[in-house]
């Protein structure tokens, strides 16, 4: 929003919002199970600061008539809440060219993942 007026003065704020779970209750079936709070962090903090201009170097700059302004405002946010682990892979040379035939799976193991061609047994090529 853009505003004519101002003010001689510098006026500003700052603000927080948390989540924690020390600060939420357990749930019942949690608390009758014996399993504790699970952990949930969240928070949104920031600020903002605005006021008139001045330039005391610039002798033609009037800054009595009160015509210029600046304001600032700055957010963050953090989330500290688990999620599930997720694992992406990239194709190989072999899989970029078309042959599947060695495509294996994520982890260490990393057994073959049999991809035939339709109808057959045989690994699946383009040539």
């Amino acid at each position: 929003m853009t505003t004519k007026v101002g003010t001689k003065q510098f006026h500003g704020s700052i603000y927080a919002y948390l989540r924690n779970e020390d600060l939420n209750a357990n749930d019942y079936f949690n608390h009758l199970n014996k399993v504790i709070r699970p952990r949930y962090r969240y928070a949104i903090g920031g600020g903002s600061i605005g006021g008139p201009v001045t330039l005391p170097f610039w002798k033609n700059f009037n800054a009595s008539k009160n015509r210029v302004f600046f304001f600032f405002n700055d957010q963050y946010s953090y989330s500290g809440i688990p999620a599930a682990l997720v694992q992406n892979t990239m194709p190989t040379a072999l899989e970029r060219a078309g042959d599947f035939s060695n495509s294996r799976t994520v982890g260490l193991v990393g057994t073959v993942i049999p991809i035939k061609q339709p109808g057959t047994v045989t690994p699946y090529r383009t040539t």
